[in-house]
């Protein structure tokens, strides 16, 4: 169906492919995801001055800047830089990397429930499940409002529930009904950022021709966000004494990142 459906219609002039670009970009992101697996959360100081991560990450940042300039001399670049001069774009992936920080904070939901009511690692797995519920009946719903409401007030209303959501989960260690909640509502909240609202942003926002690689960028921002995200809450755990303690702190954080985000949405 796909072979008879899938439109074939190609470019009328071909340009020489952007490997300078590609190269760069493609070592960028591997030497940040290289540096950001290596912080140990346990010895978060340390671990970053080590040689195992900082020269990563300055690597990381030399090679994004030197990507930056690249693109402005590509004849045909990978991203084109306007999409990163775009104050729409930029926004929407900056929204992007705050989703991707809050969709992997997640993982460390069954170790706060384990640390805070004693369930076994099998069964914390399952405190999981309100949030991929709330995923599923949120990102339809998300969809149908989009064009009824518009792009802004979805992404609003759901970064304020994500907000709220993950501020009762800093709260909730001493209460399992509020636990769940606070699941269900951080579901609602990522299920207006993860899906149509961003896509639908950068849809309107890119030019038809770039399109695609706008996309690309959308989910560059998403994957770095998680990156950091696996840092930030292990190491704000761990400073803060670990167990329930330690992950409600980390998640107090991401609380903050969220409403950090509504101010730069609204502004």
């Amino acid at each position: 169906m796909a072979w008879r459906l899938l439109p074939t219609t190609r470019r009328a002039e071909k340009l020489r492919f952007d490997w300078p670009g590609m190269l760069t970009l493609g070592v960028a992101l591997a030497s940040l995801a290289f540096g950001l697996n290596h912080v140990d959360t346990k010895a978060f100081g340390s671990s970053v001055a080590s040689v195992q991560v900082w020269p990563f990450l300055l690597l990381s940042l030399i090679l994004l800047v030197t990507f930056y300039f690249l693109e402005h001399r590509a004849v045909d670049p990978i991203v084109r830089p306007h999409l990163l001069g775009n104050g729409q774009l930029r926004l929407a992936n900056v929204m992007s990397a705050g989703a991707g920080l809050g969709e992997s904070g997640l993982v460390f939901i069954p170790a706060l429930a384990v640390a805070a009511f004693g369930m076994s690692s099998s069964t914390s797995s399952f405190m999981l499940m309100p949030v991929v519920l709330a995923l599923a009946v949120g990102s339809p719903l998300a969809g149908r409002y989009l064009d009824k409401v518009g792009s802004k007030t979805v992404i609003l209303v759901g970064t304020s529930i994500l907000a709220v959501g993950m501020l009762l989960l800093s709260r909730s260690s001493a209460s399992l009904p509020l636990f769940i909640l606070s699941g269900v509502l951080i579901g609602l909240g990522l299920s207006a950022l993860l899906g149509a609202p961003m896509r639908f942003i950068v849809l309107n926002e890119a030019p038809a021709e770039d399109r695609g690689a706008a996309q690309g960028v959308l989910t560059v921002f998403t994957g770095v966000g998680q990156l950091i995200s696996g840092a930030l809450v292990g190491a704000a755990a761990a400073s803060a004494g670990g167990g329930a303690k330690g992950y409600s702190s980390a998640y107090l954080i991401i609380a903050l990142v969220s409403v950090v985000l509504i101010g730069c949405r609204s502004a």
